[in-house]
């Protein structure tokens, strides 16, 4: 099942899994970033992904923040 039908959205901007490089495996968790539209709503999204058995969180990015430089 792919993300786009399994969160219900017609627009997700990115998907990001976090990967143990040490393993070589996935560890369970990841982000992805959408874009709502009209009668979109953060309520929706959860219940869609929380239906199909997700653990959903809400993350804010800080603007502040760059990731390109460490």
């Amino acid at each position: 099942m792919t993300v786009k039908k399994t969160a219900g959205m017609k627009h997700i901007i990115s998907t990001e899994l976090a990967f143990d490089n040490m393993k070589g495996t996935c560890t369970g968790t990841g982000r992805i970033k959408v874009r709502l539209n009209e009668g979109e709503t953060q309520e929706i999204l959860r219940d869609n992904l929380r239906k199909a058995g997700y653990i959903v969180k809400t993350h804010k990015e800080n603007p502040k923040k760059q990731p390109h430089f460490s």
